[in-house]
């Protein structure tokens, strides 16, 4: 076998024991991400946590490698329904205390600045305003898209995303809300139904004391913009 014969997408199960192995390809996540190289994020317990909860929730696909069984990709996500959206925030809040997280809420704090929250008003994502601007009740959202670099270029991420979309459908979500932050992800969601809403780039966005933001030199240069993706499944 050669190319994308050799991998299957299916969908990761709630109770999968597999989640050392699912952590350890999103460590290559916080490498190559753009938000998490600006603020200096890198794979840790209470991430690990987050990402145990998402797969739990039974909304995400990984890719395996025939041969082996091996998993090489995932794309995670959350179904979010809006009569739920603020009791799932206050219980993760509840979860993490005073921790510099708030995924939930679409907030990250580094020391005094609030660099991604900046980063989500300026794109226009908040997880809230897609009810009623999608006039739906259920989305999916929340997503993140890893390939092992062993296997990219074979368009795993398309056929993830793909999946995930189909798997959300079924679950209930009739919309998916993604951001896309690095040059990468973003050439996935081009290639598929998906609109774009809004474009930033990084060097026009400031902190609320205007600064802008830290760290750009860190991200190479291909990494411009981040871009918010609406689809109707």
């Amino acid at each position: 076998m050669s190319g994308s014969d050799r991998y299957e997408v299916l969908p990761i199960p709630a109770n999968t024991d597999r989640l050392e192995e699912i952590h350890g390809i999103m460590e290559h996540f916080f490498v190559d991400e753009p938000i998490s190289m600006i603020c200096d994020v890198t794979r840790s317990s209470l991430m690990n946590s987050y990402f145990t909860e998402m797969v739990r929730g039974g909304a995400s696909v990984m890719t395996v490698q025939k041969d082996t069984g091996k998993i090489v990709g995932i794309y995670l996500g959350l179904i979010i329904n809006d009569s739920l959206y603020e009791k799932l925030r206050d219980a993760f809040l509840d979860t993490i205390g005073t921790c510099i997280m708030c995924c939930m809420d679409r907030k990250m704090y580094i020391g005094t600045t609030s660099v991604v929250p900046a980063i989500y008003q300026a794109v226009g994502y908040t997880v809230r305003s897609f009810f009623s601007a999608l006039g739906c009740s259920r989305l999916l959202t929340e997503t993140y898209v890893c390939v092992l670099p062993e296997a990219r270029g074979a368009k795993l991420g398309e056929r993830m995303v793909l999946a995930l979309d189909k798997l959300a459908k079924e679950m209930g979500a009739t919309h998916s809300v993604v951001l896309a932050t690095g040059f990468y992800s973003q050439l996935i969601f081009r290639k598929l139904p998906y609109k774009i809403e809004k474009e930033i780039r990084y060097e026009s966005v400031c902190l609320k004391d205007g600064s802008p933001l830290p760290n750009l030199e860190k991200v190479p240069s291909v990494h411009t913009s981040a871009i918010l993706f609406t689809r109707e499944l």
